[in-house]
């Protein structure tokens, strides 16, 4: 039947997680794989993520022991307000649509 093996490129990696402190509920980015801390306390809002380009796909988790909620509105169109909470494994993956917007493409969790 010919060469028309399908060979194994290995797997896909987003490396360490990026910490990423919230600074005026923004958080700056320049991983695909984050992990929020909160600006002050142990919870916090997340209203924007910025840093990303067009295309992007970012992991969005919480730092451990953090609450940070991913605000849905017109920087982040995610279907509804989601609490990542970093002891539990709470994840969410974003794409980025152009002009630091993103929309959810996944989550994963108790969100």
């Amino acid at each position: 039947m010919g060469n028309n093996a399908i060979s194994a490129i290995g797997k896909l990696g987003f490396g360490v997680p990026q910490s990423v402190t919230l600074s005026g509920d923004v958080g700056a980015y320049t991983k695909s794989n984050i992990k929020l801390k909160a600006e002050a306390d142990v919870t916090d809002d997340c209203t924007q993520l910025t840093g990303g380009s067009d295309g992007d796909i970012v992991i969005v988790r919480a730092d451990a022991g953090d609450t940070i909620t991913l605000k849905n509105g017109a920087n982040m169109i995610i279907g509804g307000d989601i609490a990542l909470v970093g002891d539990n494994g709470d994840m969410v993956m974003l794409l980025n649509v152009g002009s630091d917007i993103h929309r959810k493409l996944s989550a994963f969790g108790d969100n």
